[in-house]
């Protein structure tokens, strides 16, 4: 009965740290499990009512956990629909390669240029280079 009625006076001090606490500050965890070891060995003061975190304020409702596990199963659902074996076939590949092939258009022939056009592309780039003349 006294356990009782300690941990019902506690539960209004859990939710809220009492005014004299100071704010309990996380340390980094230790590097190995013997560095673990040796800090439980060492000992230190027993944890207190002020130790215990204040409750947590962004923490989502078990109605929106459900929410949020009905439409990952709905869209697993909707995936396996749209991806059954009866959406897609891999038969038939030869006509459809064949009918593809007969849509796509040949490149031009590759051609050798003439003396004057390439004579007339070197002079039009050499003009398109010479720097502008300068004024005085």
């Amino acid at each position: 009965m006294t356990a009782v009625l300690c941990l019902a006076a506690a539960a209004p001090a859990a939710a809220a740290p009492a005014a004299g606490c100071a704010p309990v500050v996380a340390t980094a965890a230790p590097a190995s499990p013997a560095e673990m070891l040796a800090r439980a060995r060492l000992g230190g003061p027993f944890p207190n009512f002020c130790s215990i975190p204040p409750v947590p304020k962004d923490i989502p409702t078990a109605a929106a956990y459900k929410s949020q596990v009905v439409d990952v199963r709905l869209d697993g659902r909707l995936l396996e629909h749209q991806t059954a074996p009866s959406t897609f076939s891999l038969g038939d590949t030869d006509a459809f390669s064949a009918a593809v092939r007969g849509e796509a258009a040949p490149p031009p022939p590759i051609t050798t240029p003439d003396e004057g056009d390439t004579a007339a592309f070197v002079k039009a780039m050499r003009a398109k280079a010479t720097p502008p003349k300068r004024g005085h």
